[in-house]
């Protein structure tokens, strides 16, 4: 796998999932997501709304808070 970015990211959701499976048949289970991004420019408008529209497929959450 490596240690590049995107390797290391899948193995980091793989061991989150891996954790949160074993509470997800129990009522209360809730799940945080913190994400810092600073691409050079700032971000558009539309990846704001294409962010937005992944979390929704994923049915997370749609309420961010770009700063």
């Amino acid at each position: 796998m490596g240690n590049s970015p995107a390797a290391l990211a899948t193995l980091r959701h793989v061991s989150r999932t891996a954790v949160l499976s074993k509470f997800a048949a129990a009522k209360g289970l809730k799940s945080k997501l913190t994400a810092e991004v600073a691409p050079e420019g700032g971000l558009s408008k539309q990846k704001i709304e294409e962010t937005k529209a992944a979390l929704h497929e994923l049915g997370m959450s749609e309420d961010v808070n770009f700063q």
